[in-house]
């Protein structure tokens, strides 16, 4: 028992080695037989703290609203409107705030950021914990990677205001029923019908298309 416990440990040491070098971090305390390790990427802030059994490690995702939260779950609930996305993920926080970062390109890099165990998005930071026995020093480097890669994909406009950072996701977004749950939530949420249903009009999705009539019905027939 005391030999398998002396390799797993070793196997978390080669670890923060292999990851010391790789991100040039820099140990907070050098004499500790615990490695407390920190340093930047990208302008990002990536912490690694070593405790008996662990690797934890925490990423600054540049960018991302700290009051959104993304866990994986088992929970079929629909929260995006995107089956893939919603049965693997859970998502909490302000709607306009998850609505205006989870763009497709996003929504596919999170399935690559939580390949990790025990990964979860939470106040700006991805954070990510490592068992000694699975501690492999490229493939934690591989993730943070990932996570960095994420990092750079979001690109909130600062001009914007919230219900018109969603309009513009909206517009850009490949799912019909993604962009039906933006469109509903922007009118339910008090942004003008009338300027969804500019964006709305002419979507490829009938349904869509159907709800813009019931919402919008001017004199001249437009959106009709």
């Amino acid at each position: 028992m005391l030999w398998l416990f002396g390799r797993e440990v070793q196997k978390s040491h080669g670890a923060v080695s292999h990851l010391t070098a790789k991100l040039s971090l820099v140990a907070r305390d050098p004499e500790s037989m615990m490695a407390s390790l920190h340093g930047t990427r990208d302008g990002a802030a990536i912490e690694i703290e070593e405790t008996l059994h662990q690797l934890r490690i925490a990423v600054e995702l540049v960018g991302w609203p700290p009051s959104v939260t993304v866990t994986p779950t088992a929970d079929d609930t629909e929260i995006t409107g995107d089956r893939v996305f919603d049965r693997r993920f859970l998502i909490d926080g302000p709607p306009a705030h998850w609505r205006a970062v989870l763009t497709r390109e996003i929504r596919a890099a999170l399935g690559e950021v939580f390949v990790a165990e025990a990964s979860r998005i939470e106040t700006g930071r991805w954070h990510a914990v490592y068992e000694d026995d699975v501690a492999d020093g490229p493939r934690i480097h591989r993730d943070i990677e990932r996570a960095l890669a994420l990092a750079r994909l979001v690109t909130l406009d600062d001009t914007a205001t919230p219900h018109e950072r969603v309009l513009a996701v909206a517009r850009a977004e490949p799912d019909a029923a993604v962009r039906a749950g933006h469109y509903h939530w922007l009118v339910d949420d008090g942004y003008p019908a009338a300027a969804v249903a500019l964006v709305a009009a002419d979507d490829p999705d009938a349904t869509i298309r159907a709800w813009v009539r019931d919402q919008v019905a001017p004199p001249d027939g437009a959106f009709r």
